[in-house]
């Protein structure tokens, strides 16, 4: 009743005061009102007959079968996305286990490379050396020789 004193032209104030008024108080009204020919008819409807409102109870069980099956259609989708899921998981691992050898493979085989490179450089620096050694043999005999 308060609000109703602060807010008197807010419909929900209305509402709230009818709300806390006992059953037989508004009963007493509406049938006033009726005789005074002052009834609200949206309320009168409202009140008299739900079943007239398109979408009231009659129809619930049309809403409740068509969300049973968008649930049930999501549930399928569901299922068959975590079955694949499942699947790739599976795939992921062989091929995972497919790569494991192969890389153990790359790995010697980059080791191998770079031990090629040293033995090649070693060669290189006997050749040189070795080239070096003879070179000075070979003036030596030629100075001797001479």
């Amino acid at each position: 009743m308060a609000w109703k004193a602060l807010h008197p032209d807010d419909d929900y104030s209305i509402w709230e005061y009818r709300f806390e008024q006992a059953i037989e108080e508004l009963d007493k009204e509406r049938l006033q009102a009726k005789k005074n020919g002052r009834a609200d008819d949206k309320d009168m409807a409202e009140n008299e007959d739900f079943k007239q409102d398109e979408g009231h109870p009659d129809d619930a069980g049309e809403k409740l079968d068509e969300n049973a099956q968008a649930t049930a259609n999501i549930r399928t989708e569901l299922e068959a996305a975590k079955k694949k899921n499942n699947e790739l998981e599976v795939t992921v691992k062989s091929l995972q286990n497919e790569l494991k050898p192969l890389r153990q493979k790359m790995t010697h085989f980059e080791s191998m490379e770079k031990s090629l490179t040293n033995v090649k450089e070693h060669l290189v620096q006997q050749e040189k050396s070795l080239t070096d050694e003879l070179s000075a043999k070979a003036e030596k005999e030629k100075m001797e020789l001479a």
